[in-house]
């Protein structure tokens, strides 16, 4: 994760799920990034590409 985003989590910043598609984060479907917010700061983490289910 970004140095930025973990100090602001360890600071006890708010962290909320963006879940895609979201063009002002620049998420395609299918992805998601953590964002953590503190004093009226916001501070994005990493792209992740969210898991399906498997079935069987």
């Amino acid at each position: 994760m970004p140095r930025d985003f973990e100090v602001c989590v360890k600071k006890g910043g708010k962290v909320k799920r963006i879940a895609g598609p979201n063009d002002q984060f620049g998420l395609k479907k299918g992805e998601y990034m953590n964002v953590c917010f503190i004093n009226n700061e916001m501070f994005r983490g990493e792209k992740h590409k969210a898991e399906t289910e498997k079935k069987k």
